[in-house]
């Protein structure tokens, strides 16, 4: 199948995580539990908790994930179907820190993924490097 473009399309239904080429990750709020404890923090309460119901955040922020056991015993299978990550934060983000992108970059390449970058943006908010990039 080809698109409009001239490239090639994938078929309905034959998605995979080896079609991905790279992820770009933008001022990601990559770890819920630490961000509640960043917006706690600067007075705006804890709401996170609300919009995951009855599952805990962990399960929703990757940075975790990284750190289970679960994860750890697949790690050196599925690192090697993870495209490229690139994740670009502003470093003076007040949103979302920007040790949620370096967390999660860390801990992406404790598991043995080694195409990770991390690119701060210098002088640049929460929504910044999607502006300025």
């Amino acid at each position: 199948a080809h698109s409009q473009g001239g490239g090639h399309a994938m078929p309905h239904g034959h998605w995979s995580v080896g079609s991905l080429k790279g992820f770009l990750g933008i001022s990601g709020p990559y770890d819920l539990v630490a961000l509640d404890a960043h917006l706690s923090s600067v007075g705006l309460g804890s709401f996170l908790p609300l919009l995951c119901g009855d599952c805990s955040m962990a399960q929703y922020s990757p940075t975790q994930l990284l750190k289970t056991p679960q994860w750890r015993a697949l790690a050196e299978t599925a690192v090697v179907r993870l495209p490229r990550v690139h994740l670009v934060h502003g470093e003076v983000d007040q949103t979302v820190p920007v040790s949620s992108s370096a967390d999660f970059a860390a801990e992406l390449q404790a598991t043995g993924l080694c195409a990770v970058t991390v690119d701060v943006q210098l002088g640049l908010g929460h929504t910044g490097p999607m502006i300025e990039c």
